[in-house]
This record gives structure tokens, C-alpha cells and sequence, in this order.
């Protein structure tokens, strides 16, 4: 599990900006601390990849900045991360559903 965030930082393929949906420690949460998607943006960001969030219930959030929704342009980001299950049906049925990706750290 340790290895878990560098395998699938390089499962993205060679991207410059991610996306990430829900940093949350669980779905629907407003605390990030303990989050299991830390490990895999701080890998991100180790391959200089740009990373933002978007998470409803997460403002404050030190490990990268946020964006708001709607977003506006989807060639902002090569890659976009669903860390949470509840999310991934509405963002896979939107025009960014090419660049999505599912990431589940249960």
C-alpha cells in the first residue's frame, strides 16, 4: 500500500495537470486530515504535475489550491482524478468524461 500513490501517479501517463474530485478523508466529509489521496498528490506533484482540487465540503485544503465549479474549460487539465465513488458517475457522463479516471483508496 505504501507503493500504492507512486504506481498510480505514473498510471496517469504523461500528463502536466490533474484534476482531483473530493480530497476528503471519506465522502462527504469536511476533514482532509489523514486523507488518503495526500500520498498520491504529493507524488503528482514530485513529477511536477500540476494539481487543484474541487471538493463541496473542502476550502481549506493545504496540499493544493482549489477550483471552482462549474469549471470552465476543460482543456485545463490533461487528467481528471475521481477520488470518490459517489462522484464518478456525474463527472464520467460530462464533457470531461475522456479524461477521467477513477481512483478509489479503499
Amino acid at each position: 500500500l505504501e507503493r500504492r500513490p507512486l504506481v498510480l501517479a505514473d498510471s496517469v501517463g504523461n500528463v502536466k495537470s490533474v484534476l482531483i474530485v473530493g480530497v476528503g478523508y471519506k465522502p462527504n466529509s469536511s476533514s482532509w486530515i489523514n486523507s488518503p489521496v495526500i500520498p498520491f498528490i504529493k507524488t503528482l506533484r514530485s513529477k511536477n504535475i500540476s494539481v487543484r482540487y474541487v471538493d463541496p465540503f473542502i476550502r481549506d485544503f493545504d496540499v493544493c489550491e482549489p477550483v471552482d465549479l462549474p469549471l470552465d474549460n476543460p482543456d485545463n487539465y490533461d487528467c481528471i482524478v475521481v477520488n470518490h465513488p459517489y462522484c464518478l458517475s456525474y463527472w464520467a457522463n460530462t464533457e470531461f468524461k475522456d479524461k477521467v479516471t477513477y481512483y478509489c483508496h479503499h
